[in-house]
């Protein structure tokens, strides 16, 4: 054993210490006369001293997210803005708001609606000529879906609010025609522009219309017996053992906002080889990672899990838009060894990289 025994009673309170210290000095010995070793364990022809590997990107953890998009929305009836267009099939989840009060006067011979008072984005509720509708209110509409909707209607009014504004989280964007998302101004009063000499109603103001993209990041990891890790070990490849199964899956942080699953969408899938140069086993060949097809523009679309036979230690690189962003991320599969200090994700990236700067471990 290269290591002496943690338990060898001193009598000082600095002994211990020290011998922590020996044993870690001895440790990264050990580490660096083993490291080539563990890094080519996984194949059975080692591959020459001098041969670069391919260490898996280093992939710097960050929450993204699309630009916030603010309007001033003028009071015009039935007026409509395009704020912006998410044209992703599983849309995009922002936060939505609408702030500010409009101000109305309405002539004594107005008919449909009489307001002489700030309102909301409700708008006033009018029944003139059947229209039933919420003059003036301001809404968004994405996806099919319009919100918020609804002004006060119940006898004997006001027939109006004046809330300092709304929020909510809604997914946004689509496929197709539904990328679109639009701030919707609702209609008229329903009164004729004119009430004599005078207007029927005069209307001023403006709103604040936000849609704000929440941030997220993507959380790709993979699966083989009881682990699921960035980093995965299976037992050597032999020409008996061959390939192992293993499951790669794309999910989103957070996974859900307001109750809303974060939306996600696998872009590309990408085998690569630690060893670009080791030759494929004469039987099993290599890693085709053709099993998980990308499919560019879809439908249909590249799946978000991939269940891959692996045949060679390496690593899957996973392209993936979470929330409108794309994002890359990796899972290695390296090999057991005797020696449990090696089968530690950390300890593998830092061999892979040295090797693959031309320095010896």
């Amino acid at each position: 054993m290269p290591f002496e025994s943690a338990s060898r009673s001193t009598g000082s309170s600095a002994q211990p210490l020290r011998t922590r210290m020996e044993r870690m000095r001895l440790q990264i010995q050990w580490l660096a006369i083993g490291c080539m070793a563990a890094v080519l364990a996984c194949t059975d022809a080692l591959a020459p001293a001098g041969r670069g590997l391919r260490p898996p990107p280093t992939i710097s953890r960050q929450m993204d997210a699309l630009n916030t998009v603010a309007i001033t929305f003028s009071w015009e009836p039935l007026k409509r803005d395009t704020m912006a267009t998410y044209p992703f099939a599983e849309g995009v989840l922002v936060g939505a708001s609408i702030q500010n009060l409009l101000i109305a006067s309405s002539d004594q011979q107005a008919s449909c609606v009489h307001v002489n008072d700030g309102f909301d984005y409700k708008g006033v509720w009018t029944s003139c000529t059947g229209l039933n509708q919420c003059a003036w209110s301001a809404s968004i509409s994405t996806r099919g879906l319009t919100t918020p909707v609804g002004c006060p209607s119940t006898p004997p009014g006001p027939y109006y609010s004046k809330l300092p504004g709304w929020s909510d989280t809604l997914l946004a964007g689509g496929a197709g025609g539904s990328s679109y998302v639009v701030a919707v101004r609702g209609g008229g009063s329903g009164d004729p522009v004119n009430c004599g000499a005078s207007p029927c109603h005069t209307v001023s103001g403006t709103q604040n219309v936000t849609i704000s993209p929440l941030a997220a990041d993507l959380d790709f990891k993979g699966y083989y017996g009881s682990q699921a890790a960035r980093t995965l070990f299976v037992p050597p490849f032999t020409h008996v053992s061959g390939y192992y199964h293993i499951t790669f899956a794309d999910s989103a942080l957070p996974r859900s906002a307001h109750g809303i699953a974060m939306p996600f969408q696998a872009i590309s899938w990408a085998w690569q080889k630690t060893d670009p140069m080791a030759p494929a086993d004469s039987y099993w060949h290599s890693t085709d990672d053709h099993q998980c097809p990308t499919r560019v523009g879809g439908p249909p679309y590249t799946s978000n899990t991939c269940i891959l036979d692996v045949k060679e230690s390496g690593y899957l690189l996973s392209t993936t838009r979470v929330n409108g962003v794309p994002h890359t991320d990796s899972v290695s599969v390296d090999c057991i060894t005797e020696d449990s200090v090696f089968n530690k994700g950390t300890v593998r990236q830092e061999m892979a990289d040295r090797n693959a700067s031309g320095h010896e471990c």
